[in-house]
């Protein structure tokens, strides 16, 4: 019974600190849990776009993209390149 008129006696300012020490015995672990997994942040929508598309140069060769800061590059001497969509429903998800 002592111990619960103790706790209506605190002031403003220690039940605001006990609040805070509450928060940080949660969020410390939590924290903690949340480092130890990594997240992989590569999108599904990428390999769908990517995967996509078909492009072939002026002479019908078909150019292999190359992946550069995640966004495929084609390299070709020409202009004169071909783009088609191999499957739709790739592309929308589907």
């Amino acid at each position: 019974m002592d111990k619960l008129k103790q706790f209506n006696n605190l002031t403003i300012k220690q039940l605001i600190s006990l609040i805070i020490l509450i928060i940080l015995l949660i969020a410390i672990p939590a924290t903690y849990y949340l480092v130890q997994n990594q997240q992989i942040l590569k999108s599904k929508a990428y390999d769908r776009i990517y995967n996509g598309f078909e492009v072939r140069d002026s002479d019908g060769q078909y150019l292999n993209p190359r992946d550069v800061n995640n966004q495929a590059v084609y390299d070709t001497d020409s202009l004169d390149v071909t783009i088609r969509v191999n499957d739709l429903n790739t592309l929308l998800g589907n």
